[in-house]
């Protein structure tokens, strides 16, 4: 330690111990004092020593002490003037410590401030010397090193008093490098504000409950999700919160929020006003609770979220739903409506064809009433397509599987484009693997719906060739069997750009129509196909070249019956084994021509028929007389058949009833068979499947003579 500032102080202290020397240690003393605890304690025990003995104080004991600070202490009087200066000069400290030292402090000693650094610089020096010379009192400051090392430094300026407590005109000023301390800090303060940052992108503010205050603090950077510049002065941040919240919503946000330490919910949601008048839901998420030892709570913290992106967010998929579920609504009746008013004139239409025809017509009207009959049943099959199609998008078509016969099916199918391909001379060839067994367990219907969609494709697009239809077992055991299905053809063949869209409805093909102007549809026949394969569990796939044909293939699974010796329900066979004679059948209808269809049909087949035009009329003539079934329509005036078949059911629990309706919707089945009925046809019906529902419900089954 190197001490300097006059030769008087060493040569006084070599022969007395005067008041000089004393000063002076009572100043480097309260100095050091201020920075390290165990200066201090240093100090203490040589000036005790001292009092006691002062001749023990020695140079190197002063040179000791002050080699053990770390900061530079300098000596101003009140001209700010340096005087003297004390600052740890050993190599080590020098150089390890302070590398980047690039004054020596020692050149200070004699100069004001504005000598060694410029007036600009020295300015916060001389306001701080100012300040303790006009009051006595000490004050700090920190600043970067004025010398471009890039270190920060703290400046500590306080007045020297003496033993007695009398102001000595002189200032002392320590220089600590405070470098770390102060990159702590700001990594403090950047990591701070990140955090900050983060919370309000996610719109969060923090909020800690103190017990010992029973006090709830709220965090700054809720202003911007209350829309405000700070809280209201004097105003407690808890009770001015509050106060936001919703009419609607306050007292129950009061209840949870002064209530956080009884609280088992972690979470409350409530919207609140904001003074700018914004409606805004916000979330209170409880946090960890913080115990005391005794278990009781000593604190806790947690966040406010604003959620109301979320929230409204949430609200439009509601309403969005609502509209979509409206819009089904109004599709689903509408369909219902368009169902109803369309299939009552083809009923009679294909009825009255189907009439005709049975009534061994001339031979020249024949071809007329075939026309007829194809052209209703066409219509009739665009009806029903848009139908289907309607319900496998909501999700409400099912496969129904009953026993059936699958080689008697795909032969009548095949028979059925007989005449078709004939008119082109089209060969149409089925080849029906002969290790499939006769009877299956599966969904006639549908798997007859999509062979024809399959094959009326192909018969349609093809203008010369053939057409193959093949079913072949893949896999088979006691209880399934895998089939697979092939139609090919040699038609016109879809473009590859085509493959693609084929299964997307109301979509068709380009080039085969451009090939065949006369041949355009709905664009739901294989759009329906691949979603009825898809309800078997199964995909359909397609190969096509153009002008040399196309295949489509896939798979279905059956179960197998336990007895496939049974004889299928087939109407077909039962029309020609059985009649309805001696049976009592009340058909219900508000449209006479399809009370007059209905009824010829059934009195064909030797039934005693009755006819009721309304629901409330039906139930006055089974009152009056025993019927062996009833055909109900659904919707008439006065009384509909809902209401009837309730009442009638609750009278005669036992009687059959059947739907008779040109509604084909789904809920329309559902909500007859909730009624009571105990079946369901639709208008147009195809007279075997009518003979074959009313077969189910034959008292005692007469075999024809």
């Amino acid at each position: 330690m190197v001490i300097t500032g006059g030769p008087v102080l060493i040569i006084s202290f070599y022969y007395s111990v005067g008041l000089p020397l004393i000063a002076l240690l009572i100043m480097v003393i309260w100095m050091l004092a201020t920075y390290k605890r165990y200066i201090r304690n240093a100090v203490k025990m040589y000036t005790d020593g001292l009092a006691d003995n002062p001749q023990q104080l020695n140079s190197q004991q002063l040179n000791s002490l002050l080699n053990s600070l770390e900061d530079i202490i300098f000596e101003f009087n009140e001209d700010k003037v340096c005087l003297n200066v004390w600052f740890n000069n050993s190599p080590e400290i020098w150089f390890k410590e302070f590398p980047d030292r690039v004054v020596d402090p020692r050149t200070v000693i004699g100069k004001r401030p504005a000598d060694i650094v410029s007036a600009e610089k020295a300015e916060k020096y001389n306001n701080a010397l100012d300040y303790v010379i006009a009051n006595r009192k000490p004050i700090s400051l920190q600043f970067p090193s004025d010398f471009g090392t890039g270190r920060w430094l703290n400046a500590k300026a306080a007045p020297v008093f003496d033993r007695d407590g009398n102001y000595t005109h002189r200032i002392s000023a320590s220089l600590s490098d405070i470098t770390q301390q102060y990159q702590a800090s700001e990594d403090l303060k950047e990591k701070e504000q990140l955090l900050i940052e983060a919370q309000t992108i996610a719109q969060i503010g923090n909020w800690l409950f103190d017990a010992a205050t029973n006090h709830t603090y709220l965090s700054d950077n809720l202003f911007s999700i209350l829309d405000i510049d700070s809280f209201p002065d004097d105003a407690d941040h808890l009770d001015y919160y509050i106060s936001l919240a919703h009419p609607n919503d306050r007292e129950e946000c009061a209840k949870f929020l002064r209530n956080l330490t009884k609280s088992e919910g972690k979470e409350y949601d409530h919207r609140l006003i904001t003074p700018a008048g914004n409606l805004k839901y916000l979330r209170v998420i409880i946090g960890k609770k913080v115990l005391n030892d005794d278990g009781s709570i000593k604190r806790i913290a947690g966040v406010i979220q604003d959620v109301t992106y979320q929230q409204k967010a949430t609200i439009e998929l509601i309403e969005a739903k609502e509209l979509a579920e409206k819009s089904s609504r109004f599709k689903s009746d509408f369909l219902s409506i368009m169902s109803h008013e369309i299939r009552t004139p083809m009923n009679a239409v294909i009825g009255t064809t189907n009439l005709l025809l049975v009534d061994s017509p001339r031979p020249e009207q024949m071809e007329y009433l075939n026309i007829l009959k194809f052209s209703g049943e066409n219509l009739l099959a665009i009806i029903n397509d848009i139908l289907d199609y309607n319900k496998i998008e909501a999700g409400k078509l099912e496969l129904i599987e009953l026993k059936f016969n699958i080689h008697t099916l795909v032969q009548k199918i095949k028979q059925s484009f007989v005449p078709k391909a004939a008119e082109k001379n089209l060969e149409l060839d089925l080849t029906v693997d002969q290790s499939i067994p006769e009877f299956l367990i599966g969904d006639q219907i549908r798997l007859s719906q999509i062979l024809n969609n399959l094959i009326s494709n192909a018969v349609k697009f093809t203008p010369k060739g053939r057409i193959d239809i093949s079913l072949k077992a893949t896999q088979i055991d006691d209880s399934q069997i895998t089939i697979h299905f092939k139609v090919a053809d040699t038609g016109v063949g879809i473009a590859p750009e085509s493959l693609a869209m084929i299964f997307d409805p109301f979509t068709q093909e380009q080039f085969a129509l451009n090939n065949n102007q006369d041949q355009a549809g709905t664009g739901l026949g294989l759009a329906i196909t691949k979603r009825l394969i898809n309800l078997h569990n199964s995909e359909i796939y397609v190969n096509s070249v153009v002008g040399e044909g196309t295949t489509f293939e896939f798979d279905i699974i059956f179960n197998r019956p336990y007895n496939e010796q049974q004889k299928p329900a087939n109407a077909a066979l039962i029309s020609n084994q059985f009649n309805l004679q001696g049976m009592s059948i009340l058909v219900v209808d508000d449209n006479k021509m399809n009370l007059l269809i209905a009824s010829r049909f059934l009195k064909k087949w030797q039934a005693r028929v009755d006819e009721a035009t309304n629901g409330k009329i039906a139930i006055d003539m089974v009152n009056q007389k025993n019927y062996d079934l009833i055909i109900m329509d659904l919707q008439m005036p006065v009384m509909d058949g809902f209401e009837a078949t309730r009442s009638i059911k609750k009278q005669l629990p036992h009687i059959p009833i059947i739907a008779l309706t040109a509604d084909a919707m789904p809920e329309t089945y559902n909500k007859a068979l909730a009624a009571g009925m105990s079946d369901y046809l639709s208008k147009p019906f195809v007279p075997g499947v009518l003979l074959d529902k009313v077969l189910k419900f034959l008292p005692h089954p007469t075999p024809p003579r």
